[in-house]
């Protein structure tokens, strides 16, 4: 065993780890130190002695390419067509890529990278998402003239106005399970009916029941740019 020509050493060091990719630099015997470069990030390891690899505890050669972060790079740059510019050995450092589908560059920190596809190509797939044709399927639900869905925030949030003219943002989940109209059915209080009068004979623009970002408090109305009104009582 300790006999042996470098290729030698590296035709045994591939048949211990078959799916590394790696070409041994520097071999003189076994008992003496080794260089290994690894074929996929280059990263270049120096060993003592070359018997190190033969440990039944190594599962790689190459540790960086094998830990779990770095494989879930590597499979999605195949996935979605990514090729890698640069790399950092360190998972919070920055990252170079190129898209080959739209040729966009651009750079991640791997470690925070969850969505693991080119921005680019991500914004045109979220900007094409099949909006649901809601005005017709409240339509259908509580009959011609009765909502007015004035704009979709998203696939299923809209703000929804009633015939009485109270406007408000919904979930379609929510609307779907109670379609009807706060102020109408009787579930918002006198004084928070007064707030409305109030706003819709001034013509001022409100959004009802509207969650402030970064707070757990949704409010009665909400009018921009940073007035909340919340009526508690009687």
């Amino acid at each position: 065993m300790y006999q042996i020509s470098i290729k030698d050493y590296e035709k045994n060091l591939k048949k211990r780890f078959p799916n590394d990719d790696f070409t041994v630099l520097s071999f003189t015997a076994a008992i003496k130190p080794v260089t290994i470069k690894c074929n996929k990030c280059n990263k270049i390891y120096n060993y003592n002695r070359g018997t190190t690899l033969y440990s039944n505890r190594r599962k790689n050669i190459c540790t960086f390419c094998s830990s779990k972060i770095v494989q879930g790079v590597y499979k999605s740059c195949e996935i979605n067509n990514i090729t890698i510019i640069n790399h950092s050995y360190n998972t919070i450092d920055p990252w170079y890529f190129r898209c080959n589908i739209c040729g966009e560059e651009f750079s991640r920190i791997i470690y925070h990278w969850k969505t693991k596809q080119c921005p680019k190509c991500l914004a045109e797939k979220r900007s094409t998402v099949v909006q649901f044709n809601w005005q017709k399927i409240i339509d259908d639900l509580c009959g011609e003239s009765e909502f007015e869905v004035l704009k979709n925030t998203s696939a299923d949030h809209f703000f929804i106005k009633h015939k009485c003219g109270f406007i408000r943002k919904t979930q379609s989940g929510a609307f779907l399970r109670s379609p009807w109209c706060p102020r109408c059915k009787g579930t918002m209080s006198k004084g928070e009916r007064k707030i409305l009068d109030y706003l819709q004979k001034n013509n001022i623009s409100y959004e009802a029941q509207k969650k402030i970002p970064d707070s757990h408090q949704t409010f009665d109305f909400y009018i921009q740019p940073n007035i909340a009104i919340e009526f508690n009582g009687k």
